[in-house]
């Protein structure tokens, strides 16, 4: 080969010159055997082989003769060249052909040449090849009997051409499909021969999939993978419902396929791999009857995508049954500790963990599996609401862990990966933030790894919260210039707390809260309107500080660069940072000048619940985003108060509503009572609670953000929040009954007797003015918040039955007439419970006319008797619905 520089040519004499004359012309591998020489070929790349094939024509023929896998363009042009390409390369016995959508691909007559020069092909692949029909594929076939392996894409030939390869290619082992035109809704059937040895099977985005039924059916197929394809196929499925098959692999991804077809699946009693991907209509009934029967299932796949029908139930039946298991990923899986606890603790053998997009999933899940997930190396979890506290113990609980990924946990900080690298030096840690990609976590068989699953299905984390709440966001502080001060639709709360404690430490605390968020956006390289942290300090003509002097800045300049972003995702990442920051720090500032004002705040702020009844999932499109600014100092120290309460409807997609609230001051002043239109259309409108009718709300105008607008000079002052339900100072959180095991808040009625008499509905007004006179009561002498349950109250609960986790698609409106068969009783009312979440589980209160009828009522429930975690029995029941299907929920007591 000529030098391509004078560089070149000068070091190849170099290196010439350093040679014995003898030794310079003679070729040093003449004495090397062909096949030595064919096998030092095998380890070079594509690009070196073709250079090397150039150095002589012993390499030429060397490596024509010894090329066993060939790819080529298959254009029509191609045609004229093929006997001279098939005469240097007569050993191929894996081809790829391709062809663009915009050019000609080979015709038959190309095809079935391929097919004579290569007659011992064992692998062919075919992608766009669309002037291939039936005739050329038969040709094929009928050349290259010798066939073990055929994935074809965007052809055009159709049933015909495939029963002739399954006819002539007898040892055909691998079949793959994907979007071939020919197979339509009138194709013929594909038929399998009795001598066939298929043993893998993959059908894509096909209108007609259905004709491969025979194939399903085969007793040698062992792998099963069904993608994006049209039709029902639960009956594909139940061909195999006579135990005799030999299927070890299935998975299932976007497709109409249901419980019956799941109930198919459970047949095949060798299976050890199954994925059910975004398939909306399998539920737990399906899941709980698959683990049942197949008991050597080694990896499990499932993405509940949107529906989330299968959820505890199921998990708890695979910690059951399936004890080899080692590998299982769940996306969109409300998976709780109910569930996770068992399979940490039975399957000794689970290596590979990934749990992804869901709201259900915190810390006390990580702590069940950091405590019993004795074998777990490597470890996944995005887009669920953990903090620090659930990673830390996760690395103190699985000694054997050598990989973790954490994304999209925006709760988790970046303080934890330092922790983890003083306490587990080995474990590689992959977080957001990382400049360089996370590991891999690959099966043990090379497969696609869990981060390979996890990144394909971008599920969004599931709502913790509820709806969408009414916040409060006046008053001041400096992080009122993040204009994150957000209002939302139920209640009120402040976004950062900043009024709440009127200390000195409470400069600080903000400086704080200013200070990690900048250091968390510079971490993850977040931009605003001036680019990044370092681009803002040279705007500012602040190049003498460095990023990490970040305390050494003011915080007039920490304000003014967080202010610059204006994208809502980074909004949320800032929020809940915030959140996190400020609940934490709060908790540790002293006490000892404490008002009693802030007294109520901090007793509502160190609930157990207050994490979660106080998170924000999102940023909402109509959430109002106040812009009121700095304030003085004087707002940090207000005492003005304002009381909220809100009726709630149940609108059609299953969520609460907002349509009327009443606020009032701290002298007792009606300062709001408005109707507010609903959003989305109402299906019950809770009259014997509410006292609204359709009547009442028909005339209304105002919307949610009306309503905040209204609300927002009130919050310009500074002023703290009293509402009946949780934020700010929250009575429900406040008090608390003197029995630890009664796990249910107090109400307003259970605080305040006078606020509502039996059979009167709920006022809004009248329920703030009482939370108002309950803080009042408490701020003028201080007095303690334990509530002692009267025997009317006690009496009351026990004739009381809590039915949650319901399934969503368990109709509520026939949720009475289930319930009266599992109690063999109707003598009972119903008030139902929507779910916080769109397509989440949702929860019933039962009243009876006594304890006794509520006792034998949960005596008939059949089901296994066990405690929750207050100590409250409670029993697992499964309903029969109508529809054919099953659903199990919890009937639990209330003392």
């Amino acid at each position: 080969m000529a030098p391509s520089s004078p560089a070149d040519s000068t070091t190849r004499d170099t290196a010439l010159w350093l040679w014995p004359p003898d030794f310079v012309d003679c070729d040093i591998t003449a004495d090397l055997p062909d096949d030595c020489l064919a096998h030092i070929f095998q380890f070079l790349t594509a690009g070196d082989r073709k250079r090397c094939s150039l150095v002589s024509k012993r390499w030429l023929l060397v490596d024509g003769q010894n090329r066993h896998r060939l790819s080529l363009a298959a254009k029509a042009e191609i045609l004229p060249f093929l006997p001279s390409i098939f005469t240097r390369f007569d050993s191929v016995t894996k081809l790829a052909l391709r062809c663009d959508r915009n050019s000609f691909s080979l015709s038959d007559e190309a095809f079935a040449m391929v097919s004579t020069r290569c007659s011992n092909l064992t692998r062919v692949k075919l992608r766009g090849c669309r002037e291939i029909t039936d005739l050329g594929m038969e040709s094929f076939a009928r050349n290259c009997k010798s066939l073990k392996k055929l994935s074809c894409g965007s052809c055009d030939f159709g049933a015909r051409g495939l029963n002739a390869v399954l006819e002539h290619c007898k040892v055909l082992e691998e079949l793959s499909v994907k979007r071939i035109r020919g197979i339509h809704e009138t194709a013929e059937a594909v038929k399998l021969h009795s001598s066939s040895s298929l043993r893998s099977i993959c059908l894509k985005e096909l209108v007609n999939g259905q004709v491969f039924e025979s194939l399903v059916a085969s007793r040698t197929l062992k792998k099963l993978r069904i993608i994006r394809c049209l039709g029902n196929w639960d009956k594909v499925l139940q061909v195999n419902g006579d135990g005799n098959s030999s299927l070890t692999e299935i998975h299932l991804e976007r497709l109409q396929v249901s419980d019956f077809g799941l109930s198919a699946i459970s047949k095949c009693r060798k299976l050890e791999t199954l994925h059910i991907v975004k398939t909306p209509e399998c539920s737990n009934s399906g899941l709980v009857c698959v683990v049942e029967r197949c008991r050597l299932l080694r990896k499990l796949h499932i993405d509940g995508w949107r529906t989330k029908r299968i959820g505890d139930e199921g998990l708890m039946a695979l910690s059951i049954h399936c004890l080899l298991l080692q590998e299982l990923v769940l996306i969109g899986v409300d998976a709780t500790h109910t569930s996770l606890s068992p399979i940490a603790s039975n399957c000794k053998k689970l290596e590979r963990l990934a749990l992804c997009g869901s709201g259900a999933i915190g810390d006390v899940e990580m702590a069940c599996i950091a405590e019993k997930c004795v074998a777990l190396r490597k470890f996944c979890i995005k887009g669920c609401p953990i903090t620090d506290v659930g990673i830390k113990a996760l690395a103190l609980g699985c000694p054997n862990l050598v990989k973790l990924k954490v994304k999209k946990c925006i709760v988790v900080t970046g303080d934890v990966r330092e922790w983890l690298r003083e306490r587990r030096r080995t474990l590689v840690v992959s977080m957001d933030g990382d400049e360089t990609k996370g590991p891999v976590m690959v099966s043990e068989h090379g497969g696609r790894g869990l981060e390979t699953v996890v990144e394909e299905v971008l599920t969004p984390v599931a709502d913790g919260g509820g709806d969408a709440e009414l916040a409060g966001g006046g008053g001041g502080g400096r992080l009122a210039m993040l204009k994150t001060k957000l209002l939302a639709s139920k209640n009120f709360v402040a976004f950062t707390l900043r009024r709440w404690l009127q200390s000195e430490a409470t400069g600080y605390v903000t400086f704080y809260v200013l200070e990690e968020l900048v250091k968390q956006v510079h971490l993850r390289g977040l931009r605003g309107e001036h680019g990044g942290w370092i681009d803002f300090l040279a705007f500012c003509n602040q190049r003498a500080l460095t990023p990490s002097s970040i305390s050494m800045v003011s915080r007039d300049v920490l304000v003014a660069f967080l202010t610059t972003f204006k994208k809502k995702e980074d909004l949320k990442a800032l929020q809940c940072r915030a959140n996190s920051l400020l609940f934490e720090k709060l908790k540790q500032v002293t006490t000892e000048n404490n008002t009693p004002e802030q007294m109520l705040i901090r007793l509502t702020m160190n609930h157990p619940e207050f994490s979660s009844d106080y998170s924000f999932p999102s940023l909402s499109n109509d959430w109002l985003v106040s812009d009121i600014g700095m304030k003085s100092s004087t707002v940090m120290k207000s005492t003005d108060m304002i009381a909220v309460d809100c009726e709630m409807v149940l609108r059609e997609d299953g969520t609460e509503g907002l349509v009327r609230v009443g606020a009032v001051d701290r002298h007792g002043k009606v300062i709001l009572d408005k109707f507010v239109k609903p959003a989305k259309p109402i299906v019950d409108y809770r009259t014997a609670i509410t006292g609204l009718t359709a009547h009442d709300i028909e005339k209304a105008t105002l919307t949610v953000v009306d309503i905040q607008r209204e609300l927002q000079h009130y919050l310009s002052d500074g002023a703290f929040w009293l509402i009946d339900h949780p934020k700010v100072m929250d009575t429900a959180l406040v008090f608390k009954f003197s029995n630890a095991r009664n796990s249910r808040k107090p109400s307003l009625n259970d605080l305040y007797k006078e606020v509502r008499k039996e059979g009167v509905s709920h006022n809004c007004v009248h329920d703030a003015a009482a939370s108002m006179n309950i803080a009042l009561a408490f701020i003028k002498k201080p007095f303690d918040t334990t509530v002692t349950p009267s025997k009317e109250m006690l009496e009351a609960e026990k004739s009381r039955l809590f039915i949650h986790r319901i399934p969503s698609y368990v109709p509520s409106e026939k949720l009475n007439l289930v319930l009266a068969g599992e109690f063999h009783s109707t003598k009972f009312k119903l008030d139902v419970k929507p779910a916080k979440t769109q397509g989440g589980n949702y929860c019933a209160l039962v009243v009876f006319d006594s304890s006794k009828e509520a006792d034998q009522a949960f005596e008939n429930v059949n089901g296994y008797k066990e405690r929750d975690s207050f100590g409250l029995p409670q029993k697992l029941s499964s309903l029969k619905l109508n529809s054919g299907l099953s659903a199990s929920c919890y009937v639990r007591k209330m003392v």
